[in-house]
């Protein structure tokens, strides 16, 4: 998963800086797609891991972590979009949605571990 991640966060960063032209024709579009790259890299290289971590909680069956985990990263990503001004805001707002739900698996780690 990890490598699958980092290939297609790669993968997602060179495409945009090399094929935005393809998206879009509007200068000033073309720049800013180049220029969340990196943004968008990092969400797309988070989530995989994501979800693989969020599988293993399922497959433990505890639901209240991952309810809790989701209830506090959508509203504090909920809270993120609708305040954000700019197109790269909106992308941190995704980065730190994935960061979140990452953080979340830590924690079930953790719990996990002192029991």
């Amino acid at each position: 998963s990890g490598t699958v991640s980092l290939v297609v966060g790669q993968g997602s960063a060179l495409f945009l800086q090399g094929a935005a032209r393809a998206l879009a024709r509007d200068g000033a579009m073309i720049e800013l797609l180049q220029r969340q790259a990196p943004l968008l890299a990092s969400v797309v290289f988070l989530h995989p891991l994501v979800v693989l971590a969020e599988g293993t909680i399922i497959a433990t069956r505890d639901f209240r972590n991952l309810i809790a985990t989701y209830l506090g990263a959508i509203g504090i990503h909920g809270f993120l979009m609708t305040t954000a001004p700019t197109f790269e805001a909106v992308w941190k707002a995704f980065v730190v949605l994935q960061l979140i739900r990452l953080s979340g698996f830590r924690i079930w780690r953790r719990r996990a571990a002192q029991a």
